[in-house]
């Protein structure tokens, strides 16, 4: 099975957000933010409440609001990070064309940055996502295959399924 496919910064941008959405740092950098965002409002009602309570009623609606608008602030604070990382770190591979050469027994990738040719029992773990395929490798790297770009899906997926009962 062979195909060709060419990464922009949206699908480098859908990796980066997915292998941060399973990291253990990570989870716990978010559950802290909102502990300590809630400590915050905690503290300040209790000032207000015992100093001057005509603005507890603000103070709460305040926090409230925050609180609520905190985690889409979260996600386009993270969002934005990524972007940015990306257009650095990525700008080389961005637009390039890669070619995709799936053997009985290895994946060949060719492309005008290198040539790989990796055997199957150098897979981790093939993660699938609604647009995307993560195939990750032992050593950490991954292909990032968007599934708008694969010419014979359900051939793809069927291989895909009996190559991860493999691993």
């Amino acid at each position: 099975m062979n195909f060709k496919l060419s990464l922009n910064q949206e699908d480098y941008l859908q990796y980066q957000l997915y292998t941060a959405s399973k990291s253990r740092i990570f989870k716990r950098q978010k559950k802290t933010s909102l502990i300590i965002l809630l400590l915050a409002f905690v503290l300040v009602t209790v000032n207000i409440y015992n100093s001057n309570q005509e603005f507890l009623w603000f103070a709460i609606l305040f926090f409230a609001t925050i609180l609520i608008l905190f985690p889409f602030y979260q996600r386009w604070k993270i969002k934005n990070y990524y972007r940015k990382f990306i257009i650095e770190s990525y700008k080389e591979k961005i637009g390039v064309v890669s070619e995709f050469r799936f053997d009985t027994e290895s994946l060949v990738v060719n492309s005008v940055i290198a040539e790989s040719k990796l055997g199957y029992n150098s897979f981790e773990e093939i993660n699938e996502i609604a647009d995307y395929y993560f195939l990750k490798l032992k050593t950490g790297e991954s292909f990032i295959i968007p599934k708008e770009q694969i010419p014979n899906k359900p051939e793809f997926s069927q291989f895909l399924t009996n190559l991860k009962k493999k691993l």
